[in-house]
């Protein structure tokens, strides 16, 4: 009798449980190994690219650029809880400080003392601009003619004489009082406070104003305090603290 004959099966591809690799073969049905390229050559093109250099790592002979002469290294903002308060800055919660009281030579750098020369200058234009509103005063309320030998003379009236002192009055209490005339305008001089450099404001340059009349009183002799003087402050300057300087 013959034997059944047994259905065919095709043999199963790649390596199976039992099998051993071929001699001479030990890498057997394992992916190809990839050739390694030495440590910080160029791949060719269309290859894979290096991997990343390590930290600290510098090519053979490598030298770092010298820093310019004068370099310093520059310094960068702390921020944080325990960084340090910018100067001016008032750090939130802190109690407020009384500023401490003024102290003499605190002055502040204004600009250079105006002199005499200049300051007299600028006095003759403002007088010159009060003499037109003067005359347009006694215009409009003229006073009693006299007679020269045979030369008539225009007397000023009592209300044009009030009116035109009350005019100098308001013109040089505001304006000297806000730092500048137009006589000081005209030659750059500024009338400021001795000690802050500030205005000295409407009621200090009226007192200015009425020691300045003062001073004209006895033939214009109390001007000579200004140049005789030596930061050329005249007495109408000390009575209101105040300096006259070039701006």
């Amino acid at each position: 009798m013959t034997e059944p004959q047994q259905p065919y099966e095709p043999p199963a591809w790649g390596p199976q449980q039992g099998n051993q690799p071929p001699a001479g073969r030990p890498d057997y049905g394992q992916p190809p190994a990839q050739p390694q390229q030495p440590w910080g050559q160029q791949q060719p093109w269309g290859q894979q690219p290096p991997l990343a250099q390590p930290p600290g790592y510098q090519p053979p002979g490598y030298q770092p650029p010298a820093a310019p002469q004068g370099y310093q290294q520059p310094t960068y903002a702390q921020y944080g809880p325990n960084a340090p308060t910018p100067p001016g800055r008032v750090e939130p919660g802190a109690p407020w400080q009384q500023p401490g009281p003024w102290q003499p030579g605190q002055v502040p750098a204004v600009g250079p003392t105006a002199g005499a020369g200049v300051r007299l200058a600028g006095y003759l234009i403002d007088a010159v601009l009060l003499s037109i509103f003067n005359g347009i005063i006694n215009g409009i309320f003229p006073g009693p003619v006299t007679y020269f030998g045979d030369v008539p003379i225009q007397s000023q009236s009592t209300i044009a004489s009030l009116l035109t002192l009350v005019l100098s009055l308001v013109y040089f209490a505001y304006l000297n009082g806000q730092g500048q005339t137009v006589g000081k305008r005209i030659m750059r001089t500024k009338v400021v406070d001795a000690e802050t450099g500030q205005p000295i404001g409407t009621s200090r340059a009226a007192v200015r104003w009425v020691v300045q009349m003062l001073m004209s009183v006895p033939l214009m002799l109390g001007w000579l305090s200004v140049p005789l003087s030596p930061d050329t402050r005249g007495f109408h300057d000390r009575a209101a603290n105040d300096r006259v300087i070039r701006v």
